[in-house]
């Protein structure tokens, strides 16, 4: 340990110097394109050697060519073929290569072994190669003139003799563009170095230069910004290279120079009253500036920064244009800026509202909208005509909030912001709807109004009138939108898609206008079909707008079904696809509520319908004689032919009337008490399908009663029914 202390405080005291023999090049690349011939020796200067923890980490040369020449900005390449040493493989800290600078000088880091190095120009040409060999036990040999320092604790070999081409110059003098500097504090400064002769191997300063300052080590260039005031104070420069030394005494004195050129860019700022503005900083010459002042006081809602010198702020009163003087001031003295500062109120413009549509619901409180406008603040707001019934505009802020009590259609409000400059306008189209339709009780007409047949759906149109009510308070309430879509005048947006649990779970939780909702029955829903409308949706627009042509989610009793509006059909399904839904406030529809009548009918006293108790043309009592299935067209004039029960005013019912009987918990799906013998399959109503009026809508008594289409010319059961 002494003897590697030892050596570190040699290496600190003197230069070493190696001379390296280059491998042999190859003849394609070694040519010198500087004229200097084979590259066939290197030399290396090292400025210092720190031997620490059995390792070489730092090593620093110049590399010359064979004339003699620095070799700038060449590439070294290093590898390694051996090592002495157990432990981490020698190596150039994490890096395989280096780059000599303008001057030749390349800095290595390595741990003990031998090594290639391969040496490119930076144009690419290959300049070739040499090894170094890296130990703590070999001690350099004394070569030609070359000084033997018999160094133990550190060696580099092989050495080999410098090549006879390369001398070293000597240092002949050393000089600045004066002996007396006097520096600005804070300010950055450069004096360059000449020197004559050979170069420099190192530059150093006696004592140390003022705190901020660099020393080049190999111009003796001296940069830097000076941190601290001092007197004028002796430094001895020294250069060195291997044949000599040359000095020079410079006489550096650090001051505090007064603030010059003071500039904000802009000699003359126009604001505008309540905006605020983009801050401005200041730039100035000399040493840096202690504090900022201000005379007269800036505008107010103006601040000057007394560190920073920044102006900012929001200038709230009006004024013309008036002069402020900035002074920047430090230790050594002070300087002057005057800039022009007007505030001035111009008119509002691009007033808006986020929206230029407002689509309300009657009796809900609406979101409160607020205005933007550029230029200066507003200072009112008008509308007109007047808001709708229920809502209000504040006068001050244009806060347009409120519950609509009345409804409209879209109408055009003009609103007016207005300030002391000027105004500006927005249109606003408002419309207040219901966010749900009412639908009468009872059994509802099927909507077909065409007749296909006498007898048929569109002859009798049996039913309760389809008078759907916007909002309302009787019967049943429809939500107006799929659930998912906005509640404006069109029903707008995207209908959201959800299982079966997920809808009733939707319904159960939605409080649209107060009101408590569920998921629709089949019976409840399957109403909303309207029969008489050919292009899907199968749905009033007028009530229902944006309806999906898809299926919508139904229930009974826990049981899922799904009702589709392109076409009329039923289906139970699983619970989990995904469909729309429509949600319903009110107590459910009744279920049927059959009596027997013993006469062959059977009468349904929540509907008021009597019904054919055995199907087609078995009148047996007890319905035991088998039946004939029909075609539509047949189907309709035996109903209108039938006499029992002391009746002759039957017919086939239509989809509603015919849904009405199912009890879709039964296979099949009917009260088989009453109606015994019922087939579990399609039974005709009277009703065409309006989408394909080649067919008409039949009920499949089982599985729930699924109901679809079929062509009138097929053949299929029957019921008749009678009645209102």
């Amino acid at each position: 340990m002494n003897r590697i202390k030892n050596t570190i405080i040699k290496l600190a005291l003197i230069y070493i110097v190696f001379y390296f023999q280059t491998c042999s090049p190859s003849p394609d690349n070694s040519q010198d394109p500087n004229g200097g011939g084979l590259l066939t020796n290197l030399f290396m200067t090292s400025a210092g050697i720190e031997f620490k923890n059995q390792a070489v980490t730092s090593i620093t040369g110049i590399l010359y060519d064979t004339t003699g020449e620095p070799l700038a900005n060449a590439i070294l390449d290093l590898s390694t073929s051996s090592t002495r040493e157990v432990g981490p493989t020698p190596r150039i800290a994490s890096e395989s290569t280096t780059t000599t600078d303008s001057d030749g000088v390349f800095y290595l880091k390595v741990k003990l072994g031998n090594f290639n190095i391969n040496v490119t120009k930076a144009d690419g040409t290959k300049m070739g190669s040499f090894t170094m060999d890296v130990s703590d036990t070999i001690t350099p040999p004394k070569v030609g003139n070359a000084p033997n320092f018999g160094i133990t604790g550190v060696g580099i070999a092989p050495i080999a003799s410098k090549p006879p081409s390369v001398t070293e110059s000597q240092l002949e003098s050393l000089s600045y563009s004066s002996t007396n500097f006097t520096l600005g504090q804070g300010i950055g400064t450069t004096l360059p170095a000449k020197l004559s002769g050979g170069k420099p191997t190192s530059c150093t300063a006696s004592p140390s230069l003022p705190t901020g300052l660099f020393l080049s080590n190999t111009s003796c260039r001296i940069t830097g910004i000076p941190t601290t005031v001092q007197a004028s104070t002796a430094y001895t420069i020294t250069a060195s290279n291997l044949k000599s030394s040359v000095t020079r005494v410079l006489n550096l004195a650090v001051v505090v120079l007064p603030p010059t050129n003071l500039t904000y860019g802009v000699s003359t700022l126009t604001l505008v009253k309540d905006n605020a503005m983009s801050n401005i900083s200041p730039l100035a010459g000399g040493s840096p500036i202690t504090s900022y002042s201000v005379s007269p006081s800036l505008p107010s809602g103006l601040s000057l920064n007394t560190t920073t010198g920044i102006i900012s702020g929001t200038p709230t009163t009006a004024q013309s244009s008036s002069s402020y003087t900035i002074t920047a001031t430090n230790s050594g003295g002070s300087t002057n800026f005057v800039i022009n500062i007007s505030v001035i109120v111009i008119p509002p413009s691009n007033l808006s509202y986020g929206t230029t549509t407002l689509n309300l619901i009657k009796d809900v409180a609406m979101t409160a909208i607020s205005p933007t406008a550029s230029g200066s603040p507003v200072s009112s707001y008008s509308v007109s005509p007047s808001l709708p019934a229920g809502l209000n505009l504040n006068s001050t802020s244009g806060v347009i909030n409120g519950t609509p009590t009345t409804l409209q259609s879209n109408t055009t409000y003009t609103i007016t912001a207005t300030n002391s400059a000027g105004s500006t306008t927005i249109n606003l189209s408002i419309g207040v709807f219901n966010a749900f339709i009412s639908m009468p009780t009872g059994l509802l007409k099927s909507g077909q109004t065409t007749s296909y047949v006498t007898g048929d759906d569109g002859t009798y149109q049996k039913g309760v009138a389809r008078n759907f009510i916007s909002g309302g308070n009787t019967g049943l309430l429809w939500q107006r939108c799929s659930a998912g879509q906005n509640n404006d005048a069109t029903c707008s947006g995207t209908a959201q898609g959800y299982t079966w649990d997920q809808a009733n779970s939707y319904c159960n939780s939605l409080t649209l206008a107060g009101k408590t909702w569920r998921l629709p029955t089949v019976n409840e829903l399957i109403q909303l079909i309207n029969n008489n409308i050919s292009t899907p949706p199968i749905i009033e627009p007028s009530f229902f707008p944006n309806t999906i042509t898809n299926r919508y989610w139904a229930k009974f009793s826990s049981t899922a079904y799904a009702i589709a509006f392109d076409i009329s059909s039923i289906l139970g399904v699983d619970k989990s696809y995904i469909f729309f839904t429509r949600c319903i406030s009110g107590n459910e529809s009744p279920s049927n509520n059959l009596i027997n009548n013993n006469n062959g009918s059977v009468t349904d006293s929540t509907t008021g319908l009597i019904w054919q108790k055995c199907y087609g043309s078995d009148i047996n009592l007890d319905c035991t004689n088998s039946s004939s299935t029909y075609t539509w067209t047949n189907a309709i004039n035996y109903c209108e032919n039938l006499v029992i029960a002391g009746r002759n005013d039957w017919r086939l019912p239509n989809i509603n009337e015919l849904s009405s009987i199912l009890n879709r918990a039964n296979s099949p799906s009917i009260n088989t008490t009453l109606f015994p013998n019922t087939q579990g399959f399609n039974y005709w109503s009277s009703t065409t399908d309006p989408v394909n009026i080649s067919n008409a809508i039949t009920i499949y008594f089982n599985y729930g009663g699924l109901t679809g289409s079929l062509i009138k010319s097929s053949s299929t059961f029957l019921r008749c029914v009678a009645g209102p």
